[in-house]
């Protein structure tokens, strides 16, 4: 291959990666992304990129293609990126009224506009240059442009990660445009084509000049404008954990982290009965350790009982930045206090590592969203907060309630919860409300939450509050809101604990979500969850199907394509579900886990190397060779669950582990590539048709991954059950090639 095809396969991979995580960014914060979400937009992307693959592929497949394949394409490449931002930061205001959270549908609908253009012509690309690359050498050379491609995105990936993270989109998505502007005008000075350098050399110019450090396209504070109009933005910022802004309105000051509010300022009621019912129910609460929640007043809140000590355990730097820039002085002071302690890091990290004990530990995280915020609610990080503990101390969480007798996916939701709690605690005690606390204790019979005592105890501490008084504790702490509560949860006792390896409070959190935004695909969620259990029908099914068709011709093509797709839906599944471990494990490590996606893409580029040498051996090793790749992706599908016993692990031996898996997952999938391509070549058709055809299924199957296991299985099943969903099908997958024979000789 010449160096400009090189050059080109490579930038493709490199610049679609920072355009894909940057533009996914965006529409999860417009989204206020949770699982559903996140797998709306990894099935658009990947979707539009095997369509682009599909269908493109035969378009070039009929006309001659040299090097320019893809500097031809950049000016459209990079008015589809501009049309991406565009939308993607238009979608937060789809809705009905600003900062409604929109239906699957919608996002669905939102996502493709955002998407769409520049994910088929990213795909079309990808046969582009295969066609090119075919036509220069007269050889195959698709496994070559997919390993190059796959060695662009590991670099792409780690730039992102470690030098523009914290760049507005705009400024990412032009500096990508500049990069692949300045290299095709390379290529066009080259070929000696003047009017086309010229003109690419001025698109190139104008993107760098519009994408400073700093700056960006769109002014800052005008995106979250955009999707929360007639409010008044104070300043927006990126950080490595996603978009931040400050919104004013009247007095009150509300920070949003990825779309979703963080904390407001003037949530007295909300602050006052998110930390003092645990503090007074510890008799001397001097030692407090609290997660997140503290910046709008929960912190000031805690400093008015007679504390000697508060850890405050914030992740995003940046946010707390903004907090000390912006807040109201007299929630600034709270930072500012000798007796507190602000800590930078992952709080699961912190609880799991510490060294201090505490008498009281607040968990203020949002509701269990994701399966990053679920990591607050398992059963394992309440066993690592007891662990956190001092003789006669408290845990205290609280989720959102609408009333006290819970229903449906709300009340299975409280139960997950509740029952972690109490599989840990010996006694665990509640107070309903919009918010209700629940608060567990190390030591005793049952925790003290008689509103007598908290009333005296509030007035022993001369702890000044506005709406948590006496009356207010008779009221939401008595003992009938108590008692309807509990019944509600008695009536829930076949309801599956919250666990690292079963995150099932996010599944009920994700059916209560949608009962709201699209009441019907409740039961199609809770439905397509029960399916997953006979994932393992899959394998007589298409071993059957299979034997049926024996006597057909181009079987081994038919074969070879079943197993691209179960290879694409294994490296996608695997690899979410890999991720969450780590998360689980490890903490919510923003550079270690990028690191890990671009071991998984570097593992890519050399198993696809590897696999090409065996694919130009004879076609009876190419199957046999095919057959083992996906018989171990099966074997390492099995073995997802181990991963979650590796928290006793120096971190040193977790990150190398989990590099090591990664790895190796990420060269799976990429060897069975070429051994598809091998299998799958007709006479009449060129390889490159068949390479896109069959990257075109890679990417279907991973964007069935995305949904079948991130958004379905793990949360609605747990990890152990989704890695027999992959054993599942990458067996299914495998079973026809155990009944093909020979080489393809089907001309159609």
């Amino acid at each position: 291959m010449s160096r400009s095809l090189i050059g080109s396969a490579f930038l493709l991979g490199f610049t679609s990666l920072l355009l894909q995580i940057t533009l996914t960014r965006e529409l999860l914060t417009s989204f206020l992304g949770n699982e559903i979400s996140i797998a709306i937009v990894l099935v658009v992307w990947l979707g539009c990129v095997a369509l682009g693959s599909g269908l493109l592929g035969r378009w070039y497949a009929r006309r001659p293609c040299d090097a320019t394949v893809a500097a031809r394409h950049i000016l459209p490449l990079s008015v589809a990126a501009f049309w991406g931002l565009l939308v993607a930061q238009l979608c937060g205001s789809v809705g009905q009224f600003p900062g409604q959270v929109i239906g699957p549908l919608r996002m669905l609908v939102a996502a493709a506009l955002a998407l769409g253009p520049l994910c088929v012509y990213v795909g079309g690309l990808f046969a582009g240059l295969c066609r090119a690359a075919e036509a220069e050498t007269g050889a195959d050379r698709a496994t070559e442009v997919y390993a190059l491609e796959a060695a662009g995105a590991v670099a792409g990936g780690m730039m992102f990660h470690l030098l523009l993270a914290e760049w507005p989109a705009g400024s990412v998505v032009l500096s990508g445009i500049a990069l692949i502007s300045a290299a095709g005008a390379a290529l066009w000075f080259v070929c000696r084509r003047w009017a086309n350098a010229v003109g690419v050399t001025l698109l190139a110019a104008a993107a760098l000049a519009l994408a400073p450090v700093r700056g960006g396209l769109i002014p800052s504070g005008q995106t979250l404008r955009l999707r929360l109009l007639k409010c008044s933005v104070v300043a927006e910022a990126e950080s490595r954990y996603g978009s931040i802004g400050v919104v004013r309105d009247g007095q009150q000051m509300t920070f949003y982290e990825s779309g979703l509010p963080a904390s407001t300022t003037e949530d007295t009621q909300a602050n006052e009965v998110a930390v003092h019912p645990a503090l007074l129910a510890h008799p001397n609460p001097r030692r407090v350790l609290m997660i997140s929640g503290g910046l709008g007043g929960g912190l000031t809140e805690v400093l008015k009982e007679p504390v000697e000590r508060v850890d405050y355990v914030e992740m995003d730097r940046k946010l707390v930045e903004l907090a000390r820039q912006y807040l109201p002085s007299r929630l600034k002071r709270a930072l500012d206090d000798p007796r507190v302690r602000v800590i930078l890091r992952d709080g699961r990290e912190y609880v799991r590592t510490c060294t201090e004990r505490y008498d009281v530990v607040l968990v203020l995280v949002p509701d269990p969203a994701t399966t990053v915020i679920g990591r607050y609610y398992t059963r394992e990080f309440y066993e690592e907060a007891r662990r956190a503990l001092a003789p006669g101390g408290l845990v205290c969480a609280g989720l959102s309630a609408a009333q006290a007798r819970l229903s449906g996916p709300r009340l299975e939701l409280h139960a997950s919860v509740y029952h972690a709690l109490q599989s840990v605690f010996p006694a665990v005690g509640v107070i309903p409300g919009e918010r209700t606390q629940y608060i567990a204790a190390v030591e005793g019979e049952s925790v003290s939450l008689d509103p007598g005592l908290l009333a005296r105890r509030l007035r022993e501490r001369q702890v000044h509050t506005t709406f948590m008084n006496d009356t207010w504790l008779r009221f939401e702490a008595g003992p009938l809101p108590r008692e309807m509560l509990l019944q509600s949860l008695d009536a829930a006792r076949d309801v599956a604990s919250n666990r690292d390896a079963w995150p099932i409070a996010a599944h009920f959190w994700l059916r209560t979500w949608l009962g709201e935004v699209s009441p019907k695909a409740v039961d199609l969620l809770a439905a397509a969850g029960r399916a997953t259990r006979g994932s393992w029908l899959l394998i007589p099914l298409s071993l059957g199907t299979f034997l049926l068709l024996r006597r057909r011709r181009g079987l081994p093509r038919m074969a070879a394509s079943a197993g691209i797709l179960g290879a694409g839906l294994v490296g996608m599944g695997a690899q979410l579900a890999l991720v969450m471990a780590y998360q689980a494990v490890a903490g919510y490590l923003y550079h270690r886990i990028g690191l890990l996606m671009s071991l998984f893409m570097l593992g890519l580029a050399l198993g696809a190397a590897a696999g090409r040498r065996v694919a130009a051996r004879r076609p009876a090793r190419v199957r046999l060779a095919l057959i083992g790749v996906l018989a171990l992706q099966a074997a390492g599908s099995l073995g997802l669950p181990a991963l979650f016993a590796l928290g006793g692990l120096p971190q040193a031996a977790v990150d190398a582990l989990f590099a090591l898996a990664s790895g190796a997952l990420g060269c799976l999938v990429g060897a069975s590539f070429p051994l598809a391509v091998g299998l799958a070549i007709r006479p009449d058709t060129g390889t490159a048709q068949t390479a896109a055809r069959l990257y075109a299924l890679d990417l279907t199957g991973a964007a069935l991954g995305a949904v079948l296991i991130g958004a379905i299985a793990i949360p609605a099943a747990g990890i152990g059950h989704a890695s027999q969903v992959l054993a599942a099908v990458v067996l299914a997958a495998l079973a026809p090639l155990a009944v093909t024979r020979g080489p393809s000789t089907d001309p159609g």
